[in-house]
């Protein structure tokens, strides 16, 4: 076998070793889309062609970082969930410690061996092997990043996301710019080469630090102003719960005196009097069962106020709730699933367009051995799946508008449940279910 021969095979092993932690990578910190194992295959196939055929056919380092970026952009686009700034962003991170490594790993070999990295590279050889050195590298410095950086549901304000993706390009064409001087360089002293590359290195692990505290801070202001909302929403039950109480007191204070007029008007014969009368005392009764009450008020409040919403867009919504003082669950998990999810219903109901079509929202949640279960079965012209039988949005902004999916399906993982979406004769069900933690 000639050396070259060897080194074609030996990239296509570094270009599937790339494969590798490319989808390590993007799988830590995207949200992976559902899809079947069969075509995950293919498209982990494919893409280890892209990049084999990448490194044996382009020979520019320029060609190959844009053909790197355009097959991870691709690879993302079609895999991932995320908004479109952190995709980009966790793109241009690893391909600029792709480069990183590259460059640190030709210096120190070359160093080594004493000899200039031009005389390096150009040697099939020494082309393995800081192809393999790079990749242990870059395989190291992911692990630390998946450990550290989880898909979180937040992202970052538009102009932070700008200006750290500004400082990631900008890292990446200075160390271009230091690898094609590298190449050209006679002398085989890299001793400021190295310490320019290593605080490039550092530029880019505190530009990843600071784009993963502006998202945590995003993903804490998201929970304060799901708090905020669910305080709201508590506030407002306890006065509707409040009134509801005077009103049952009321009722059964005058209770006496109201049997006592019955009585007068049935002995009278005016039959349309005591049918009026009685009809008047069940609508104060009725204001009474408006508010739910199972002792859980996150729920209480949560199902509450999507009640008065369907009601005010001439919905009905039946609501049936048996569950035990404690379920285990976050409050704000359930403020995300069920405000989430019962909004998806309503709005579902209030696009009806046929008025064939009844507009009816019927909602379970109950518990089942260790597992807190909630079923939403609503009216809908329209199958809210997509060809893979995932949810989608119906919003025109799908980048923007489809946080509250990823939402649910972030909170039903963090529970290790599951979540079951069916569409039948215009008719759509959900069945959510979460494992209790105690």
């Amino acid at each position: 076998m000639s050396i070259y021969t060897f080194g074609m095979i030996a990239k296509i092993i570094i270009a599937l070793f790339n494969t590798i932690i490319t989808f390590r990578y993007f799988g830590s910190i995207l949200t992976i889309r559902y899809i079947q194992k069969r075509l995950l295959y293919i498209i982990f196939t494919v893409i280890w062609i892209d990049l084999s055929l990448c490194s044996i056919l382009y020979c520019s380092s320029g060609v190959l970082i844009l053909s790197s970026i355009c097959i991870y952009f691709f690879l993302v686009l079609f895999l991932y969930d995320s908004a479109i700034l952190v995709k980009f962003f966790f793109i241009i991170l690893l391909v600029s410690f792709g480069i990183l490594t590259e460059v640190l790993a030709s210096i120190l070999l070359s160093d080594i061996y004493r000899m200039s990295i031009e005389q390096f590279v150009s040697d099939p050889r020494g082309q393995i092997v800081v192809g393999l050195l790079s990749k242990i590298g870059l395989f190291l410095i992911v692990r630390i990043i998946c450990t550290f950086n989880k898909s979180r549901k937040a992202t970052i304000p538009i102009k932070y996301g700008v200006l750290l993706l500004f400082i990631l390009v900008s890292s990446i064409l200075i160390t271009y710019q230091i690898s094609t001087n590298l190449y050209k360089a006679p002398n085989v002293d890299h001793t400021l080469d190295m310490i320019s590359n290593v605080y490039i290195f550092y530029i880019i692990i505190m530009t990843f630090i600071l784009f993963d505290v502006l998202t945590r801070q995003a993903e804490e202001r998201l929970r304060f102003n799901l708090s905020e909302h669910q305080l709201d929403l508590q506030l407002k039950h306890y006065r509707d719960l409040n009134e509801t109480r005077n009103v049952v007191r009321g009722i059964w204070h005058d209770l006496k005196n109201h049997l006592i007029s019955i009585n007068e008007l049935a002995l009278s014969g005016n039959c349309d009097l005591v049918i009026n009368y009685v009809q008047g005392l069940n609508g104060q009764i009725e204001k009474t069962t408006n508010v739910i009450d199972t002792g859980n008020i996150v729920l209480d409040a949560i199902v509450c106020r999507k009640r008065e919403k369907a009601l005010e867009n001439d919905i009905n919504m039946d609501i049936r709730v048996l569950l035990p003082e404690n379920i285990g669950i976050d409050p704000i998990d359930i403020s995300i699933v069920l405000g989430n999810t019962l909004d998806n219903a309503i709005e579902a109901c209030a696009r009806l367009k046929d008025d064939k079509i009844s507009k009816k929202i019927w909602v379970e949640i109950y518990c089942r051995g260790s597992y807190f279960i909630v079923t939403i079965v609503n009216s809908s012209e329209e199958c809210l799946l997509d060809e893979k039988g995932n949810l989608k949005t119906t919003k025109s902004n799908n980048e923007r508008h489809g946080f509250g999916i990823q939402n649910i399906k972030k909170v039903i993982e963090k529970y290790n449940g599951n979540i079951v979406t069916e569409y039948n004769n215009n008719t759509f069900t959900l069945i959510a279910a979460m494992q209790m933690q105690y």
